[in-house]
């Protein structure tokens, strides 16, 4: 009788860690996905600043002819 409650006490603890371990897998992949997004969310954020900025640096230095030119053709790439 005390055999089989240790026994079972023993499938039971390593049932529960392997729960623990699972579950700390499972917040550990979530946690990376979140971080994935975030870093790839402030990288597109970047590079559209970056585009804004080359775009005023062009329309600063050119003419009104040449602004409808430029939003022709930035409009065509988009």
């Amino acid at each position: 009788m005390k055999k089989q409650r240790i026994k079972r006490d023993r499938m039971l603890t390593n049932f529960m860690s392997l729960l623990l371990e699972a579950s700390f897998f499972l917040l550990f992949v979530c946690v990376r996905e979140r971080v994935f997004v975030v870093i790839e969310r402030d990288n597109k954020r970047d590079r559209e600043r970056e585009r804004e900025r080359e775009r005023e640096e062009l329309l600063g230095v050119a003419g009104p002819a040449d602004r409808n030119l430029l939003l022709f053709f930035t409009l065509m790439t988009i």
